[in-house]
């Protein structure tokens, strides 16, 4: 084999490399500095990327990722805080019941994949979910729920999109949630 051939032969076989590997695919040394806060009203702060715009929209806070999907595919972040109720740890049968729940009904193409993932987050614990399922549209979507409880508050983060997009933010996602704690406020909700 002649040297071109094999220097064509390489180039090739290094293109098949890259496009076996899935779309926008994220390693955790992809993060980005968390280098900004954002606070919800109740008093729960996580850190995220500066490239990163949080809004506040119906009580809770978006996260809206630069570039977020160039096939048009926008993707849902979003942190909600509700009251606690009785609820004591993020694990427990009936709220991860009540998260299926819900995610069947916004998304019934979407199933459960995987177990309840545990993360430490600054004095407590919280859990990861994980759905997956072909969209009538024929795309693959992907949707975690980060939960955690603090003081007296139920913390939801949520993410649904592409399945390969939401793959390429979840190291960011991941550490967004490792960042969540709750700081000294007067609570909207009563009781």
């Amino acid at each position: 084999m002649s040297s071109s051939c094999s220097i064509r032969f390489l180039v090739c076989i290094a293109a098949v490399a890259v496009l076996a590997l899935p779309y926008g695919a994220a390693r955790a040394e992809d993060v980005p500095s968390l280098a900004n806060t954002a606070r919800h009203a109740v008093g729960i702060e996580f850190r995220h990327p500066a490239s990163w715009k949080v809004e506040e929209r119906e009580g809770d806070l978006v996260l809206l990722p630069p570039n977020p999907n160039p096939l048009g595919d926008a993707p849902i972040y979003r942190v909600g805080v509700r009251p606690k109720g009785t609820l004591t740890r993020p694990d427990t049968p009936e709220l991860t019941a009540m998260l299926d729940e819900q995610s069947r009904r916004a998304s019934p193409h979407l199933k459960r994949v995987g177990g309840t993932e545990v993360v430490r987050l600054p004095g407590t614990e919280g859990v990861v979910l994980t759905w997956e399922g072909k969209a009538p549209s024929g795309l693959m979507e992907r949707a975690r729920a980060y939960v955690a409880i603090l003081g007296d508050h139920l913390v939801l983060l949520t993410a649904r999109s592409g399945r390969f997009v939401l793959q390429r933010h979840e190291p960011v996602l991941d550490a967004i949630f490792a960042t969540l704690q709750a700081r000294p406020s007067t609570s909207p909700f009563p009781g």
